[in-house]
């Protein structure tokens, strides 16, 4: 979801993003004892680079997704989280909900 996000907003601060999701694993991998629990340095590294505001307005994402995700169960839909159509679906979700905020807030959305 950050990186969706990113995508559209600054394609510059998602390069800084993966980069982080990498040095973070390598890190792991290498031993270095503040990097052994990989959920936690991710999310503190990523914190500090895409800053907190891109932070929360991704969670928010991803709650509004879970709750699709829970409205489409509860409605007897299968929800699959691994197939590619899966993965479509929910950036494509991801990016019209993307473009409604940008209205609500008279941001342009960038292509």
């Amino acid at each position: 979801i950050i990186f969706v996000r990113l995508e559209k907003i600054n394609p510059r601060l998602l390069i800084q993003a993966k980069r982080v999701l990498k040095d973070c694993n390598t890190l792991k991998q290498k031993g270095h004892p503040k990097f052994q629990n990989l959920a936690v340095s991710i999310e503190s590294q990523m914190r500090k680079t895409i800053g907190e505001k891109h932070w929360n307005e991704s969670l928010r994402l991803l709650t509004a997704c879970k709750k699709m995700n829970f409205k489409a169960a509860k409605d007897g839909r299968t929800v699959s989280t691994s197939s590619p159509e899966s993965h479509m679906a929910t950036t494509s979700l991801l990016q019209k909900h993307f473009e409604t905020l940008c209205l609500e807030s008279n941001m342009p959305p960038k292509p």
